[in-house]
């Protein structure tokens, strides 16, 4: 047969027509494309949002004062001998005995005292100040400032605000983890050296993380009382009053008037969770125009973030990659506003990594993350969301 000889120098080179016998080098490291994998669900707990729940529905009481002022229901005129005034269809249970009432005008407005009221009629005296009566068109804008009682009057009508129940429900949600025997024999690149169990369990505590967020940004409220299957609401789905159409461009003018809009209403402490698209607007077209209002990146919330101090307060501007992921298809570049001193997680059962509930005859292992929560947005007018950037 001869023998079995390959001639000439051996380089880099010199195995490739041959079997390949050279050991490879494999980076143990590990190089996962996410960034911050879940950062609202790591903000509430951060700043110790997060509320043990004893009910797969959790409630709260919520108390919105509304606006002290309606609109008139049909002209008046500047008659001081016209003492009924009618308010828009439902209002009027605002204004009681003794109330003083305000009906602003270019030139100061007129003030009356009310002395009657049925359903959403008012009895006044007009002209109950300096200004004298005046006409009013139908739609203008009427304001209650206080009650004005004479001395040793009786008291009123006693009041309150009055409460509402929001809510949602507890969502479960589960990561198994599957190994066989022989596959957890078998050494892998990815794996490194912490074996085949670690490294599947730090691929499922990602996957798991990012399911909770995005049902915490999104989820559509279900509940299926005949499986008991419940579906959390998402952030995104309580926020109705301040949703603000970008109608494709970004300028600083829109980006103040969209947080004037949602801030005068609070004063907490706000965070601008944006979308990839967002952020590339946001910084060409504010930030980088507005060197007097950025504080450089800060770790107050435990990850980076921008701060801009606008003229009703500051919020700190972070990327969030899932909003890029799950919504800019349909809304283009966008932002949530969150007032985080009312988000709150609410868990009946904390995230916990279940070991060992495979079959007893099975040959491997299984594990799960098992987690039973939701998020809830309280007062939804002190937070907003803009698109179409």
């Amino acid at each position: 047969m001869g023998l079995n000889l390959q001639k000439g120098a051996q380089t880099t080179s010199f195995n490739n027509s041959s079997p390949d016998t050279r050991v490879r080098f494999v980076d143990p490291r590990i190089f996962f494309a996410q960034a911050e994998i879940a950062p609202l669900n790591a903000l509430m707990e951060r700043i110790k949002r997060s509320v043990r729940a004893t009910s797969i529905k959790p409630e709260w009481v919520e108390k919105d004062m509304g606006t002290p002022s309606t609109t008139i229901n049909g002209a008046i005129d500047d008659s001081a001998a016209t003492t009924t005034i009618k308010v828009a269809a439902g209002t009027g249970v605002m204004f009681d005995v003794n109330d003083i009432a305000w009906i602003p005008s270019a030139t100061g407005g007129e003030q009356v005292l009310v002395t009657d009221r049925t359903t959403d009629t008012l009895t006044v005296v007009r002209n109950w100040g300096s200004a004298g009566a005046a006409a009013a068109a139908d739609g203008a804008q009427i304001v209650k400032l206080s009650s004005s009682y004479a001395e040793n009057a009786t008291s009123g009508v006693g009041v309150k605000i009055k409460p509402s129940m929001p809510y949602n429900v507890t969502q479960i949600h589960r990561t198994p983890i599957e190994l066989s025997r022989s596959e957890m024999q078998i050494k892998r690149y990815e794996r490194g050296e912490k074996g085949a169990r670690q490294d599947a369990r730090r691929d499922a505590m990602i996957l798991h993380l990012e399911g909770v967020e995005r049902s915490f940004i999104n989820g559509d409220l279900k509940e299926d009382v005949s499986t008991n299957r419940r579906v959390a609401k998402g952030l995104l789905r309580y926020i109705t009053t301040h949703r603000e159409d970008m109608l494709g461009s970004m300028t600083k003018g829109k980006f103040d008037s969209f947080l004037k809009a949602v801030m005068v209403n609070g004063g907490g402490k706000y965070v601008l969770a944006a979308s990839g698209s967002f952020m590339e607007a946001l910084h060409a077209e504010v930030l980088s125009k507005s060197n007097m209002n950025i504080t450089p990146a800060t770790k107050e919330w435990g990850l980076d973030v921008t701060r801009y101090l606008s003229p009703f307060g500051k919020c700190d501007i972070f990327y969030h990659r899932i909003l890029s992921q799950m919504l800019e298809n349909n809304y283009g570049g966008c932002a949530m506003l969150l007032d985080m001193s009312l988000v709150t997680k609410y868990y009946l059962q904390k995230m916990v990594l279940r070991e060992n509930i495979q079959a007893n005859d099975a040959d491997g292992f299984k594990d799960e993350y098992l987690e039973e929560c939701c998020a809830a947005l309280h007062n939804e007018a002190n937070h907003g969301f803009i698109y179409n950037v």
